[in-house]
């Protein structure tokens, strides 16, 4: 992790960020070689079920667009804890290079009213496995619902279901076990 560093910054990179287990016996290393946790994050995951009814009806839900990003950026400043945002990046350069580039075939959708960005979705499939992000502008958690509706709906029924979800979001985190059958089968630190 030293070395990683180390040629990292060597390299021009400005943070190397890190998921682990909570319970890794290498959280120690990682402190020694200069990694600070800064959040934490659950894995939930719902095997292969009958498909979610057809998405629901989401009156300003569309793809994202290339000019969506800024709007995307103001929601992170108001959804995420200021501890994550300092960690992953208080600028827009920082934040863009930050983000997961995931892999697979994936869609991002945003959600506007009166033309301001409150929610935004990314559902992505590989290998017979789906996956989803979703942030809510805490103004607007009454979209959380529908949204999530929509991200279920839009896997097959033979598709296995993950979501890596910050601990932040909580209230994301009571849906799905409560109402949508996941499981948690993993906590992970995350660190920069």
């Amino acid at each position: 992790l030293t070395q990683l560093s180390e040629t990292g910054g060597q390299a021009g990179a400005r943070r190397i960020f890190l998921r682990m287990p909570k319970a890794s016996p290498l959280l120690g290393a990682a402190h020694r070689a200069g990694f600070l946790v800064y959040g934490a994050e659950t894995l939930f995951r719902r095997d292969a079920s009958p498909s979610v009814d057809s998405p629901p009806e989401i009156e300003g839900l569309r793809l994202r667009e290339k000019g969506d990003d800024v709007g995307i950026f103001r929601l992170y400043h108001a959804a995420v804890p200021q501890s994550v945002r300092t960690a992953e990046g208080m600028t827009f350069e920082e934040w863009d290079a930050a983000r997961d580039a995931g892999a697979g075939q994936q869609r991002e959708y945003v959600f506007l009213k009166e033309d301001v960005l409150w929610a935004w979705l990314q559902v992505t499939r590989r290998s017979g496995c789906g996956q989803f992000r979703l942030l809510v502008h805490p103004r607007h958690e009454e979209a959380l619902r529908p949204l999530l509706h929509y991200a279920l709906s839009s896997f097959g029924k033979h598709e296995a279901l993950l979501a890596l979800i910050p601990d932040f979001q909580s209230r994301l985190q009571f849906l799905l076990t409560e109402g949508w059958g996941f499981e948690e089968v993993a906590q992970y630190n995350t660190l920069v």
